[in-house]
C-alpha cells in the first residue's frame, strides 16, 4: 500500500484516549504530540521501505520531533517503552550513507536520531486505528499486560510480504514465493518458537526433505539485512531458526565511532 493511501486511512480513526482506556499505563505523553510524532516516525519507515533502504537512511532528528510538541522525557518514556532507538548521527560530506554512534536511553544530544521498532510501528499503527494490529501491539509492546520476552522475534507481515527483526527489512518478497511464505505465516500463527513441522502440502512428484532443504536455503538467501538464519531440523521433518552473529540485541546500525 502507498504512502497516500495509508495517509486516507488515518482520517477518521480512533483517538489515542480510547487506546488508554483499553491500556491504562499510567503518564504517557501528551496524546496530540504522541499521535504527530508516531506520524512522523511511520512516515519515514514508509520512505525506507518504498525505497529499499535500511531504516536508519530515513531516522528522524531530534529537532523534528520536539516540532511535533515532544519533550526530551518524553522521547525518553518511548525509548524506555522500547517504542523507538536512538543514535547520533556522524554523516560526514563525503559518506554515501548516514552513519551513526550508538546511544543510550537517557542521554539525548542535538545530533540524536530515531527509528520505530517492531512495538513502536504496532503502536503507531494501534493508535491510527489500522486494521489487525491490536494482536501485534498485545504481543510485542503492551509493557502492562504482558512480560516483555527475553529474546527479540521477528515478524511476518503477509499482507506488505515483508520479514522484521529488531525493526529492520530482513527480506522484501516482490514475487510470490509460495513455499518460503508458507514457512514464514506458520512462525508467525505459532508467535515463532524454535522449531515448527514441515508445513508444506505433500507432492508426489517432490521429495518433501528435498523440498524443505531448498526452500530453507531460498529464505537464507538475498536477506537484506541478514540477522536470522533458518536451519534444517536434521531429520528433514522441521524448520528451525535463530539469529546470525550479525544480529544485536536492539537494532543493526550503520554504526562508526569518531
Amino acid at each position: 500500500m502507498r504512502i497516500a493511501e495509508r495517509s486516507r486511512q488515518s482520517t477518521g480513526t480512533p483517538s489515542l484516549g480510547s487506546f488508554l482506556q483499553e491500556h491504562p499505563c499510567g503518564p504517557m505523553p501528551p496524546a496530540h504530540a504522541l499521535q504527530l510524532a508516531l506520524r512522523l516516525l511511520m512516515r519515514a519507515r514508509e520512505y525506507s521501505l518504498e525505497l529499499d533502504r535500511n531504516d536508519w537512511d530515513f531516522a528522524v532528528d531530534l529537532q523534528s520531533l520536539r516540532v511535533a510538541g515532544l519533550t526530551n522525557n518524553d522521547i525518553r518514556w518511548l525509548l524506555y517503552q522500547d517504542y523507538v532507538v536512538q543514535a547520533a548521527e556522524v554523516t560526514g560530506p563525503a559518506d554515501d550513507a548516514r552513519c551513526f554512534r550508538p546511544l543510550g536511553r537517557l542521554a539525548i544530544i542535538e545530533e540524536s536520531c530515531f527509528i520505530l521498532t517492531v512495538g513502536g510501528v504496532a503502536l503507531a499503527n494501534t493508535l491510527e486505528g489500522r486494521p489487525g494490529t491490536s494482536t501485534e501491539h498485545s504481543r510485542t509492546t503492551d509493557s502492562c499486560t504482558a512480560e516483555r520476552p527475553t529474546k527479540a522475534i521477528p515478524l511476518w507481515d503477509k499482507d506488505r510480504r515483508i520479514l522484521y527483526y529488531n525493526s529492520l527489512v530482513v527480506k522484501h518478497f516482490k514475487v510470490p514465493a509460495p513455499n518460503q511464505e508458507t514457512i514464514l505465516a506458520t512462525f508467525e500463527e505459532e508467535n515463532w518458537p524454535s522449531r515448527i513441522d514441515d508445513p508444506l502440502s505433500p507432492h508426489p512428484a517432490i521429495n518433501p526433505k528435498t523440498r524443505i532443504h531448498d526452500t530453507i536455503n531460498s529464505l537464507n538467501r538475498n536477506q537484506k539485512n541478514s540477522l536470522i538464519r533458518f536451519i534444517g531440523d536434521g531429520y528433514g521433518e522441521g524448520v528451525c531458526w535463530e539469529p546470525t552473529d550479525h544480529a544485536m540485541s536492539r537494532n543493526e546500525m550503520r554504526m562508526i565511532v569518531r
